[in-house]
């Protein structure tokens, strides 16, 4: 891979990403490249976990927020939809 195309832009005119969309921007990465997460205040994780939640959507409008939240206490107000939640921790961390 060149340097010159070294990043899969999502397309921006839409605010959330799928898992057909996210496969397809990964099929244009050599299979051994690394995939990471950013770190809690800085760096990057090795994605260490993958798993499916349901979420409420456009809950939160605290810009240190996320967007969207667990669905769970939520299910009667907002609109709920399962999620693919990749995660990582820092193997490096000293407790």
């Amino acid at each position: 891979m060149s340097k010159n195309n070294r990043q899969g832009k999502l397309d921006s005119s839409t605010v959330q990403t799928t898992v057909g969309e996210l496969i397809e921007q990964l099929q244009k990465f050599p299979l051994e490249t690394r995939v990471v997460v950013c770190g809690y205040e800085g760096g990057y994780n090795d994605v260490s976990s993958v798993e499916i939640l349901d979420i409420a959507l456009d809950v939160n409008k605290q810009d240190w927020m996320g967007a969207h939240d667990s669905a769970e206490g939520l299910k009667d107000r907002h609109e709920i939809v399962p999620a693919v939640l990749l995660s990582g921790s820092n193997h490096n961390a000293e407790d």
